[in-house]
Order: structure tokens, then C-alpha cells, then sequence
């Protein structure tokens, strides 16, 4: 997982880390931002398609929007992969539930 290594780069998009003008990854900045692992996994990224408008999207739930929910069943789903991990109930009903904000 990419972690930031610079306070106020959060809101950053993709294309801020792109060099339009050569159509490749701006590797100073993102020197600047991410550790050496991070750097490696965006390497292996092929620049596709940049004239389309750049959008967060989370692919575990069908809106594209990161839910407690849907992080929750990733977590159960993937990355937890054992029985003695997974507590019985009623999950459907308590993901079902209005509370308030």
C-alpha cells in the first residue's frame, strides 16, 4: 500500500504526478513524496490514457466509494482468510442499521 511520506499531498490526484509534456511519470516529485517501495510499484504503471479526467475509485464496492462497509468485507474477504478470526452473527442486519452521524 502507498504511503505518503509528505504532510499536504494528500488531496493529490495521479496527473500531479505525471510530466504531461514527455507523457511519463514526474520522478522528482514523487522521489519527493514516496518511499522506495512506493516508488518501485508506481515504476511498473503504464501511463494510459491521460487526456481522461483523473477520479478516485474503489473497486470493492459497486459506487466506487470507500465504505466502512465494503473495507470491512475487502479486510474478511481477502485478507483475513481464517475461520478463527471471522465472529458469528448477523452482519447483513447490523450493516443495515441507521446511525445517526
Amino acid at each position: 500500500m502507498f504511503q505518503v511520506k509528505v504532510q499536504g499531498t494528500e488531496s493529490m490526484k495521479v496527473t500531479d504526478l505525471m510530466d504531461i509534456n514527455r507523457a511519463s511519470w514526474n520522478w522528482e516529485l514523487i522521489a519527493g513524496i514516496f518511499n522506495e517501495q512506493d516508488r518501485e510499484a508506481i515504476s511498473k504503471l503504464v501511463l494510459l490514457n491521460r487526456d481522461r479526467e483523473d477520479k478516485l475509485i474503489w473497486k470493492f464496492n459497486n459506487q466506487g466509494n470507500n465504505t466502512i462497509k465494503s473495507a470491512y468485507r475487502y479486510a474478511m474477504e481477502t485478507l483475513v482468510d481464517n475461520e478463527e478470526y471471522r465472529v458469528p452473527g448477523d452482519w447483513i442486519r447490523m450493516w443495515k442499521m441507521k446511525i445517526p452521524q
